[in-house]
């Protein structure tokens, strides 16, 4: 009869402990590595309250969500969204409940996101307290709190911030669940957690998928099939979870003819532009991959991988095959590349690089190798979150833009809204009143039937002849050598005279008084040589 401890009792023992006969060092200046997990935890939440707290304004991706939000009821939500758009249903209908109970303003439209980027951090700790030396478990959780994406991210309207926290919960069930023999307790509290979590966040399927490997890796090591037979109900729970949960939300959004478009995928053979796509996407989280930094994140996670496999070939698969299996599905056009869609593999990844630091620390035979190690590995993400600290991180800052003019402007003026910060500023009118007496909406400069549409900006302000115009932009468009608000200012210049002007990051408003008739030597309509940008 196969012993029910080996595979199983390997995924709760601490993979990167030290080996026999050698010398951990207790602590860090004084205070023990338990401790300093803590504070670091601490710190990290405190990192993304900061940034929850500075309150941005709402940019372009954010403002579509947001008009779904507010303009629809909750048995609306579970259709299609608009703009394109793809969320869990339980993370929307949270959204929802937290507008309904606390306003339309950007704070309680981000409250979800906040509290799963904090929990995250709790999550994670936990995590590592379990899997790791108290050493690597201090560096994972370092590296997790000071990422700047998951510190941006955890205070954005979208569920990105909020998957390391349902990866990490579903980590955290998944190996307690598989220290020693599975009780009723366990199977109950995994079935019903997992499934839940399907709700709240997409890239979790991967991660449960991570699960069943590890069972199957592990029963299969041990030679104990009746493992698989325990964990049948859970499995089939979470099917059946998935299952409803697909048909209901992400069968419609499957179909959707657009979004294949939308993003780039990963493709194979592997070409250099896809492998670095690939790496910022999964390791990109605080070093890019224009860095040697990055090599160092890297090379020691792919040393923790090695230490895990041999540890315990099930916790590996476990950890490792949610990543495989997300690019797999890239490759299919059935996941995004970008690095926002990947952050709910930064709980592994930072796990495998704390046992791979923890790995090198304890083969080398100088103290100056764990040092350098360190020291390359943390260099980029301190100075990178203290600038954080010190500037925070803003998006399209069109809220003060908008203040600005509606406090500034007069009886009669128009506001014209460039085409990009529509959405933006439909929120702002909705949540906020700041609206304008007479607003024009601009049309696209690009028009997929006529490319670069020349005309576009002296059709729409030839229509504002003699008149006081706010032209209002964001989320800026810069493509194929033209800077399309530089673009546009220079054919205003050309009409009229600038009289204001505010300007705050990724936003701007300028106030023109536009002549009644043209003057000699206006901008011409389709100009040889657009201007680049001011």
């Amino acid at each position: 009869m196969p012993v029910e401890t080996s595979s199983a009792s390997a995924l709760t023992q601490t993979p990167a402990s030290t080996p026999a006969g050698a010398e951990q060092p207790a602590g860090w200046l004084g205070i023990g590595y338990a401790r300093w997990l803590w504070i670091m935890t601490a710190a990290g939440a405190a990192l993304r309250l900061e940034q929850y707290f500075f309150n941005r304004s709402l940019w372009l991706d954010e403002s579509l969500m947001a008009l779904n939000l507010l303009h629809r009821t909750f048995a609306q939500l579970t259709k299609p969204l608009d703009y394109q758009l793809v969320a869990p249903l339980a993370w929307l209908f949270g959204e929802k409940s937290c507008s309904l109970l606390f306003g339309p303003r950007e704070l309680s439209l981000r409250l979800v996101a906040i509290a799963g980027g904090t929990l995250a951090m709790v999550l994670v700790a936990l995590l590592a307290r379990r899997l790791l030396a108290p050493r690597a478990a201090l560096v994972a959780v370092a590296l997790f709190a000071l990422s700047p994406p998951l510190i941006y991210y955890s205070s954005e309207l979208k569920p990105y911030g909020s998957d390391p926290a349902s990866c990490a919960l579903l980590w955290l069930l998944g190996f307690w669940a598989l220290g020693g023999r599975p009780s009723a307790l366990k199977l109950s509290l995994l079935a019903l957690a997992g499934a839940a979590l399907f709700w709240f966040s997409h890239p979790v399927v991967f991660v449960a998928c991570g699960f069943a490997a590890a069972v199957f890796v592990a029963s299969l090591m041990d030679r104990d099939w009746s493992r698989m037979a325990r964990f049948a109900p859970v499995f089939t729970a979470w099917a059946a979870s998935f299952a409803v949960d697909y048909w209901l939300t992400l069968r419609s959004s499957s179909q959707n003819v657009g979004l294949p478009h939308a993003y780039p995928f990963f493709t194979f053979p592997i070409r250099l532009s896809t492998l670095d796509m690939a790496l910022q996407s999964v390791l990109g989280l605080q070093q890019t991959a224009v860095t040697p930094l990055l090599g160092v994140t890297l090379f020691a996670a792919f040393l923790g991988a090695l230490h895990f496999w041999r540890k315990d070939g099930a916790g590996c698969c476990f950890l490792v095959l949610p990543l495989l299996l997300a690019l797999a599905a890239s490759s299919r056009h059935l996941y995004p590349l970008p690095g926002r869609f990947f952050l709910f593999f930064s709980p592994a990844l930072f796990l495998l690089t704390g046992a791979g630091v923890e790995e090198i620390c304890q083969t080398a035979r100088s103290r100056a190798v764990p040092a350098a190690l360190l020291l390359l590995l943390f260099f980029q993400p301190v100075v990178t979150t203290a600038g954080v600290v010190r500037h925070h991180m803003p998006a399209e800052e069109l809220r003060p833009v908008l203040q600005y003019v509606h406090q500034h402007q007069q009886p009669g003026d128009t506001w014209y809204i460039y085409y990009y910060a529509r959405t933006m500023y439909q929120y702002y009118a909705e949540a906020y009143g700041l609206k304008g007496e007479n607003v024009v909406l601009g049309g696209a400069f690009r028009r997929p039937a006529r490319g670069k549409n020349w005309d576009i900006f002296q059709e729409d302000f030839s229509h504002l002849r003699g008149r006081r115009v706010w032209v209002i932009f964001a989320h800026n468009w810069s493509s194929n050598g033209v800077d399309e608000p530089a673009y546009a200012l220079h054919i205003l210049d050309g009409m009229g005279v600038r009289k204001d002007a505010h300007l705050e990051y990724g936003a701007a408003a300028y106030l023109y008084e536009l002549r009644t008739a043209p003057a000699a030597g206006e901008a011409p309509a389709t100009p040889t040589n657009p201007p680049q940008g001011r």
